[in-house]
C-alpha cells in the first residue's frame, strides 16, 4: 500500500472529489484512521524519515474528553502526552515491522 493510493477493492467517499493527498513533510509522525462501511476501521502512526521513507510506528498516543475539551494522553500512563525528543531515536525504537 502506498501513501495517498485508495487501496485496490475500495472506493474514495470523502472528500468526493479525488484529490491527491498532501505531501508529508521528513521528520514528523503522522497519525491516521480510514474509515469503512463494510469492516472495521483502521488507523495508527507512521514516521516520515529525512529520506521521504515511511515506516509504521508505535505510539501510546490516546485522546480523551476532559471538562468538554480533548486533550492528548500517553495510553499507558494516562498522563498528558510529551512529544518524544528525538522522533527519529524514537521512531527506530518503536517501528512496527511485518
Amino acid at each position: 500500500m502506498l501513501y495517498g493510493r485508495v487501496p485496490s477493492g475500495y472506493d474514495q467517499t470523502t472528500p468526493t472529489q479525488s484529490l491527491p493527498a498532501p505531501p508529508l513533510s521528513p521528520g514528523a509522525i503522522y497519525g491516521f484512521f480510514a474509515e469503512t462501511t463494510e469492516g472495521p476501521g483502521r488507523g495508527g502512526h507512521i514516521y516520515v524519515d529525512r529520506t521521504g521513507g515511511i515506516q509504521a510506528v508505535q505510539v501510546d498516543l490516546c485522546t480523551t474528553l476532559k471538562n468538554g475539551e480533548w486533550s492528548r494522553i500517553n495510553c499507558k500512563t494516562q498522563e498528558l502526552y510529551q512529544e518524544p525528543a528525538d522522533l527519529e531515536k524514537y521512531a527506530r525504537e518503536h517501528q512496527i515491522t511485518q
